[in-house]
């Protein structure tokens, strides 16, 4: 009697064996399968639907860009402000030097 239920319940292990075989190797194929083929539709340039996307929904967005600058316009308006200031410091210190008749006179 114990080698039949033996034999029985082989059977019956058999089987689900060979269930879970066919359900863990379906999961598999999804679980793999799908994404890589959603990347491929996605992705391919077929449809457009990636670039679309992307455009859509920029992920960095650059400020217009800046004119250009003159690098020797920039040289000259630099000296013309360097030659100004020596200028004004120059004009500072003759008025330093100069004897203050007021104060003299009071």
């Amino acid at each position: 009697m114990l080698d039949s239920v033996g034999k029985a319940a082989q059977k019956l292990f058999d089987k689900t064996l060979g269930k879970r075989k066919v359900l863990e190797s379906t999961k598999f194929f999804i679980y793999f399968a799908f994404p890589v083929g959603m990347v491929y539709f996605f992705g391919s340039g077929r449809y457009g639907l990636l670039d679309k996307f992307i455009e859509k929904h920029p992920y960095i967005v650059y400020p217009p860009e800046a004119p250009r600058i003159d690098h020797d316009q920039l040289r000259l308006e630099l000296r013309e402000l360097r030659r100004q200031k020596e200028q004004q410091s120059l004009r500072d210190e003759n008025e330093a030097n100069k004897p203050n008749l007021s104060s003299s006179l009071g």
